[in-house]
């Protein structure tokens, strides 16, 4: 009975390392149609979030103007000056770390690809 067991335990173990063999040739095989699709992703992502960081920083210089011009009311506008200067540092900062992404994808994928793998990885 002994024998038999590790007779099926030597199988298992055997294709098992099959398994791994194969599954390493695969990934390897489509290593670069993934590495060039998460590329593209770093390309689309970083423009879409350089184009909301635009918006939101335009919508916040619009609406610091406007305080400025109803500065003279009598309604206290305080809070609309604060938000907007806050909301136009935040993403005027997160504009440009998406930009700098952007420039790094679009420039030099490849090192951008392996910077992403470090912090993955990190």
């Amino acid at each position: 009975m002994n024998e038999e067991l590790q007779k099926q335990l030597a199988q298992v173990i055997s294709s098992i390392v099959t398994s791994v063999g194969e599954v390493k040739d695969f990934s390897v095989s489509q290593l670069p149609d993934i590495a060039q699709q998460y590329i593209n992703y770093g390309i689309v992502s970083s423009a879409v979030w350089v184009v909301l960081c635009t918006i939101i920083a335009a919508v916040s210089i619009k609406v610091l103007f406007f305080s400025f011009k109803k500065l003279n009311e009598p309604y206290d506008n305080g809070a609309y000056i604060a938000v907007a200067i806050f909301s136009f540092f935040v993403s005027t900062i997160f504009f440009l770390v998406n930009l700098h992404d952007l420039i790094l994808v679009l420039t030099a994928p490849k090192v951008w690809f392996i910077l992403k793998i470090k912090e993955l990885l990190a």
